[in-house]
């Protein structure tokens, strides 16, 4: 029970919603936003930046360096349509050694945390399998990274019709520093029928925040 709500509370604090508060010390900068698309292949060209919420308890302290709530990025592959639909980058210590365990980080140690709401429809009538909350996150800082399981929402990958997922996927990056972490690509397995045999090309999505 102890894990369970520890699990749940580090969630909610590392979730990009919970960072859409304003406080005195939130600034934007917005500048021309610039998408180019191929079949395969989305490229996200993006200055606009935004301080989020600072996050500081007993438990973790965490520091955005980047936030956009409203990415807003939107693709097709088969008879899926996805989305990403906001992002946020953060300076991250665990201070409890209850939460630096269950993240199998060391207590005080700085690490970057990058937080994804991503959705996924099933336009068609027949199963699809789309793992979107399973995909994997490769940075410019030489690290690749499967999503936290424990933190992350749960996004099924089993849609039954037309049905739409959605959450949030939280990535924890050991060996970066937030500050530093200026592209990010991330990839997704093609969707699939009930046969498992693919739909469409694999997804790539790359993301720079320069």
């Amino acid at each position: 029970m102890k894990k369970s709500l520890i699990m749940l509370t580090l969630s909610m604090m590392l979730a990009l919603t919970a960072c859409e508060g304003k406080s005195a010390e939130t600034t934007t900068k917005e500048s021309v936003e610039t998408h180019t698309e191929t079949i395969n292949e989305t490229v996200i060209e993006t200055q606009e930046e935004e301080s989020g919420e600072i996050v500081d308890n007993s438990e973790m302290l965490k520091i955005p360096v980047y936030t956009r709530k409203e990415l807003n990025m939107t693709g097709e592959a088969g008879p899926i349509k996805y989305s990403i639909d906001g992002i946020q980058v953060s300076k991250l210590t665990f201070k409890s050694e209850d939460m630096a365990s269950l993240a199998g980080i060391d207590p005080g140690k700085e690490i970057a945390c990058v937080a994804l709401d991503l959705s996924g429809e099933n336009t068609s009538e027949e199963t699809i399998n789309f793992y979107l909350g399973q995909a994997t996150l490769v940075s410019n800082t030489k690290e690749q990274v499967d999503p936290n399981m424990l933190f992350s929402d749960y996004v099924s990958g089993e849609y039954l019709g037309q049905v739409i997922h959605s959450g949030t996927s939280i990535y924890l990056f050991e060996n970066s520093n937030a500050e530093d972490i200026t592209n990010l690509k991330l990839y997704i397995s093609a969707p699939s029928d009930s046969s498992f045999n693919s739909l469409s090309e694999d997804i790539v999505i790359e993301i720079n925040l320069e």
